[in-house]
């Protein structure tokens, strides 16, 4: 497994054997791609947040948590209003809302891991990624856009420590 900052990253450090790989841990150039573009344009605010040895696990593409009286009244059209990303890094969950097209908004959320009390990915078509609290309040982040699912789902058993 390779780590490290990446010269095409802006040298943000970067955990590349979860990262850039596939769900059978093999090395992939269109994963790196994709990540690497999405991580370029979200480098000025993550070097800023990022903490010392803190390193980027995984770059999702999401839509933020919505009440159904949102879903209700705007429809599909809330798809694009409450687009997010979402960066995991080994300390914590950020939480970036973005405009429609992915570019960064001037705002940020974390979740640290100890914060959180399960972490679960489903659907079938669609992947929804559910976040519940140690509050017992419960967040789902629709429409969730990753490559590697079974590393999101790894993520639930670095939560169980925690606890």
């Amino acid at each position: 497994m390779r780590m490290g900052a990446q010269p095409g990253l802006v040298d943000l450090p970067v955990n590349e054997g979860i990262c850039f790989t596939t769900k059978k841990n093999k090395f992939s150039e269109k994963i790196k791609k994709e990540q690497t573009e999405i991580l370029k344009r979200f480098s000025p605010f993550l070097k800023k947040v990022l903490d010392p040895g803190e390193e980027i696990l995984i770059a999702v593409k999401a839509t933020s948590p919505m009440t159904f009286l949102e879903q209700f009244t705007i429809g599909l059209l809330i798809v694009y209003v409450k687009r997010c990303m979402l960066i995991l890094t080994n300390k914590r969950i950020l939480h970036f809302p973005t405009r429609a097209d992915f570019s960064p908004r001037q705002s940020v959320a974390q979740v640290p891991y100890g914060d959180i009390e399960d972490i679960k990915l489903s659907g079938f078509l669609t992947r929804m990624l559910k976040m519940e609290y140690r509050s017992g309040k419960k967040e789902k982040f629709y429409y969730t856009i990753t490559f590697h699912p079974e590393n999101l789902r790894s993520l639930r058993l670095s939560c169980r420590p925690c606890q």
